[in-house]
């Protein structure tokens, strides 16, 4: 019977309006653009249930009551070697299709180690450069000690700019690591023998407007 909400009635269907503000120039596609994008309806009044809105909203009420919010983000992910995309035509008749085959990227079981970083250093000066140019403000990256389980860690971001830098990460990542034979995935586990589980962290706090005090 479709959804009773008051802010959706006589709203019209909904467009992507984009966020200039967001605009980027793809690292690893030097002529192409990138935009985040909200959702509002034709009428001009924001979608409820838009994730970045639901964000905003909640970032005006801390405005009003003379607050700032912080965070800063640990994201760990699995990083593999792409060894057979699984193209042939057979492969991809049914949907979905069938997942590439993958190797490991190390071992694991040694944490935060440059003996095991020599491995993928090449992948991993890719996925820096990449979020670097992006304007993300990256302070670490780290072997995890799940096999093939790495983590990077960005700087405190206020408002908008943490959830943003999130989003655009887990994409980048994806695209940049494709395009050198490699498969990024922020699944928390991969169904896989021996599999760690990966997660992240997200430092919060609150600012005082006036003062900037914690």
């Amino acid at each position: 019977g479709g959804l009773n909400v008051p802010e959706m009635q006589g709203a019209g269907d909904f467009v992507m309006v984009a966020d200039p503000a967001s605009f980027r120039v793809l690292p690893w596609a030097p002529n192409t653009g990138w935009l985040l994008c909200d959702i509002v309806f034709t009428n001009g009044r924001p979608v409820p249930f838009s994730t970045r809105q639901l964000y905003r909203d909640a970032l005006e009420k801390l405005g009003n009551a003379g607050f700032d919010y912080c965070a800063g983000l640990e994201v760990e992910f699995h990083l593999f070697k792409i060894e057979n995309l699984r193209l042939a035509p057979e492969e991809v008749a049914a949907w979905p299709p069938q997942p590439p085959d993958v190797s490991l990227t190390t071992q694991g079981f040694q944490y935060l180690t440059e003996n095991r970083f020599d491995q993928v250093g090449p992948i991993m000066d890719v996925l820096r450069e990449t979020v670097t140019r992006l304007g993300m403000p990256l302070r670490s990256q780290e072997v995890e000690l799940g096999a093939r389980q790495y983590e990077f860690t960005f700087a405190p971001e206020i408002g908008m700019a943490p959830a943003d830098t999130m989003v655009l990460f887990r994409s980048a990542t994806k695209q940049a690591a494709r395009r050198h034979g490699h498969l990024v995935s922020f699944m928390c586990r991969p169904k896989f023998p021996n599999a760690f589980s990966s997660g992240w962290h997200l430092h919060q706090s609150l600012l005082d407007r006036k003062s900037g005090a914690n």
